[in-house]
């Protein structure tokens, strides 16, 4: 049985997109990056994990994979064109995965002796990658990366609600 979690699209950058991966993070969307590997690397792991295939080069004529090649070279008309171009409705996770790997973030239940002293004190919720070993929290950066997803033009109160 499928869940709601299998029809959110997947995606894999190619390319000089960093920037843009880590806004789709963000947004909660799963999105594979590796700006290392070579092209037909990139292209039979978008097809053996069914992901949507995006990149600011052309791509050659392939059946194999969905591809989205991006117009525009700014990360903010990156994001809005990918959205705009997802197959169906997209449900935001807003801060759900790991900006540096991709890992779907865990409540952190452990020991944090190495979270600061001032998350502590607010009671602010931990979330935890489990492959990078990355604590995040709701900080004062996520009110500035919220304000720059509006500024991109996302509706970010229809988003969170």
């Amino acid at each position: 049985m499928s869940t709601s979690d299998d029809l959110d699209p997947k995606f894999i950058a190619y390319g000089e997109l960093a920037d843009t991966v880590k806004w789709l993070r963000a947004l909660g969307l799963d999105c594979v990056f590796d700006g290392s590997d070579a092209l037909p690397d990139v292209i039979l792991k978008a097809a053996q994990e069914n992901r949507i295939f995006i990149s600011l080069k052309t791509l050659p004529s392939t059946k194999r994979v969905s591809a989205l090649i991006l117009k525009s070279e700014e990360f903010g008309s990156q994001v809005n064109e990918i959205l705009d171009n997802c197959p169906g409705p997209v449900k935001f996770k807003l801060f759900s995965r790991c900006m540096k790997c991709n890992e779907v973030l865990e409540d952190c239940q452990d020991e944090l002796d190495e979270i600061p002293d001032s998350v502590r004190e607010r009671n602010l919720k931990v979330l935890y990658c489990q492959r990078c070993c990355k604590h995040y929290w709701r900080g004062s950066h996520v009110e500035r990366m919220l304000e720059k997803l509006a500024a991109i033009g996302l509706n970010i109160e229809k988003i969170i609600h």
